[in-house]
């Protein structure tokens, strides 16, 4: 253990210094108040102050009272020149954890060293249920402690502004109080008897408020145990369902924002490929059920890549993006536009036959052929459609869905192939 002696007496020094030593304890010596005020504002304080009751400089008691300014005291010890009384409960007042008195035949030097143990010792122990006390008050959970006959020892200010009661805070409140009686009230009985049990319990309970209403609460009961296992009252919490109602609110809307980001492609804010052919599985699998046709739109815009290799790349995507933002407004809210990928872009459409589909297609294509695109809006673009419908998929399909792509795919290429700005039905060969 570290500790600095402040302590103007010589010969009192160097006993001080060789019993300490002998414990095994690093000792450190100054002088003077002012030199233990220099010591304790180093980054690297002592874990002890012994400190003599009579500086050169100032009183021990005005030394404490100085060195609490200085910031957080490691534990005092206070060498006294003389029987305490009325001294020592002041320097307890001020920080002190000990008032030695330090007789001139030296017979306290065989006791010191231990009581400096103890003193720490004390000053730690005094220092986490501080800590403790500090964090119950502080955090926002809230707790209530009580006996096991119920009586309430303590709630910190989570619990009261929970409850809306301040009558907790007087002794003569009971959890009894809290709980509002029911005959059919199980939960409650359980509580009580897991408190006078001194037991774990966990459950959802109704819990008085001040305003006479009832507040659903889920609530721990959990015993307060010393060190070899002696039980010493119980801790409840609290937690209104209504926060629990929240949380789970909040996490499915993240979720769900979650889950529609993953379905959103970055660059057009379109649905993206992955979330298509999970739409198409499920949309064919329902129009094989009910005998509805589902129709497939496959587009590609025409000379694309020229208009990359003139303007550059972030035009294209402006392209892009503005595409998509003429494409969306053609179709009904049941349907799902998606890009496929660069330039090519997908449209599922429930409940649509080939002649309905046909004038989707021409509708999207005048969307995009409309006016122009690029910085001045003056590159004309042109748009190739491919359609197919369920009604195309045989039953000899293994899965069905894919094989809607693939013919919707290949009436694009036949768009394609004949210089594009073509609208073609998919017809089997």
């Amino acid at each position: 253990m570290h500790i600095l002696i402040v302590e103007h007496d010589t010969e009192r020094l160097r006993d001080l210094e060789a019993t300490l030593s002998r414990a095994g304890h690093q000792t450190e010596v100054v002088s003077s108040a002012s030199l233990a005020l220099a010591a304790l504002a180093r980054p690297a304080a002592p874990d002890l102050l012994l400190v003599g009751e009579e500086l050169p400089d100032m009183p021990a008691l005005d030394f404490l009272q100085a060195a609490s300014v200085v910031g957080a005291l490691p534990p005092v010890v206070v060498l006294g020149a003389s029987e305490a009384g009325a001294r020592g409960v002041e320097a307890t007042r001020l920080g002190a954890v000990d008032f030695v008195l330090a007789d001139d035949e030296g017979s306290y030097l065989g006791t010191l060293a231990g009581r400096l143990v103890g003193a720490r010792e004390r000053a730690a122990a005094h220092d986490r249920t501080a800590r403790m006390a500090d964090a119950l008050a502080s955090t926002s959970a809230a707790v209530l402690i009580a006996d096991r006959t119920g009586a309430v020892e303590m709630i910190n200010d989570a619990c009261a502004h929970l409850l809306g009661r301040e009558d907790t805070r007087s002794a003569d409140c009971a959890l009894t109080d809290l709980l509002p009686e029911d005959g059919s009230s199980r939960p409650r009985t359980e509580l009580l008897a897991a408190v006078q049990a001194g037991s774990e319990w966990a459950g959802e309970v109704d819990v008085l408020a001040g305003d006479g209403q009832r507040v659903p609460c889920i609530v721990t009961v959990s015993p307060i145990r010393r060190p070899g296992g002696r039980m010493h009252g119980m801790v409840l919490t609290f937690r209104d369902v209504a926060d629990r109602v929240a949380m789970e609110d909040a996490l499915r809307a993240a979720n769900r924002r979650l889950a529609e980001q993953a379905a959103r492609d970055a660059l057009t804010g379109l649905y993206n490929r992955a979330y298509l052919h999970e739409v198409l599985e499920r949309e064919m699998a329902r129009a094989i059920r009910y005998g509805t046709v589902l129709s497939l739109l496959m587009l590609d815009l025409d000379d694309f890549k020229r208009i990359n290799d003139e303007h550059g790349h972030p035009v294209g995507d402006e392209v892009l993006r503005e595409v998509g933002r003429r494409l969306r407004p053609v179709l009904r809210d049941g349907d799902v536009l998606a890009r496929y990928g660069g330039d090519e872009f997908c449209a599922i459409l429930p409940n649509t036959d080939e002649k309905a589909a046909r004038l989707v297609a021409d509708r999207l294509r005048n969307a995009v052929l409309e006016r122009g695109v690029g910085p001045d809006a003056s590159t004309p673009l042109g748009l190739s459609v491919g359609i197919a419908t369920s009604v195309h998929v045989g039953a000899d399909d293994e899965k069905p869905s894919e094989a809607l792509l693939r013919y919707a795919d290949r009436a694009l290429y036949t768009s394609k192939a004949t210089d594009g700005q073509h609208v073609t039905m998919f017809e089997p060969a």
